[in-house]
């Protein structure tokens, strides 16, 4: 499912995250550098290498954490950039992934600290992708993916050339976009859009790519789409 970059935040919007992520990053690293002399709350920072690649993963200071990610869960609607799931925060962790990993050379430290550089993640897939290469979710393209509801996985559609086929093929595999637990979610939103128990609005609100798949292949009215996944049939949950 193609992602949509938002905006970066700025003060006007409550959360200046040029000057609470950004430059507070750059600054971190020139110190790291011995660039600048450590002051401030860097005033125990000491020089650590000579060049950006040569600075740990360990030195840095995650800026993107907190009120950050926050502001990122709200900009993407709490929809996992990989999953094109909503991430329930009673439930589970977001996470900032760094589309260009920190430990990617000299790049990934001056991304480190770039808007335009995170993606709202579910834990899982942040843990999977690592630093392997994968489509990017601001790149991926209408039919890139589609879902083969007989078991709910995840697959590369139907009209790809070949090289795109295999990028598809390799982020699916990367990711474990079709793990049991992801293939069982996919499952559990259906049963319930199927049962009444959620419109077929709310499903789009919950699982944008599901939906979007659903509204493809005709799904508008309610009907078995595919056989359940065993061990995905949950309690229903709470009508709105």
């Amino acid at each position: 499912m193609p992602v949509r970059p938002q905006p970066e935040p700025l003060a006007a919007d409550g959360f200046d995250f040029d000057g609470r992520v950004r430059r507070p990053g750059r600054l971190l690293l020139k110190t790291l550098l011995g660039l600048v002399e450590p002051s401030g709350r860097l005033a125990k920072r000491r020089k650590v290498a000579d060049a950006l690649e040569g600075i740990a993963s360990e030195h840095l200071i995650a800026y993107w954490q907190g009120p950050c990610l926050d502001r990122l869960y709200d900009a993407y609607g709490g929809v996992c950039a990989y999953l094109s799931i909503l991430i329930d925060r009673s439930t589970a962790d977001p996470t900032v992934d760094h589309f260009i990993p920190q430990t990617h050379g000299p790049w990934g430290r001056l991304f480190a600290y770039e808007w335009g550089n995170f993606r709202l993640s579910a834990l899982p897939p942040n843990r999977e992708k690592g630093v392997e290469a994968v489509l990017d979710p601001f790149a991926v393209r209408v039919g890139d993916f589609a879902i083969e509801f007989n078991g709910f996985q995840v697959k590369p559609g139907d009209a790809l050339a070949p090289a795109r086929r295999a990028r598809v093929d390799a982020t699916i595999e990367t990711l474990g976009l079709n793990a049991p637990r992801h293939r069982e979610t996919r499952a559990r939103l259906v049963s319930w859009w199927e049962t009444g128990d959620i419109s077929l609005r709310q499903l789009g609100r919950m699982a944008p790519f599901l939906h979007a798949e659903l509204v493809r292949l005709g799904g508008g009215p309610r009907r078995r789409v595919g056989a359940p996944v065993v061990g995905a049939e949950p309690d229903r949950p709470p009508r709105p």
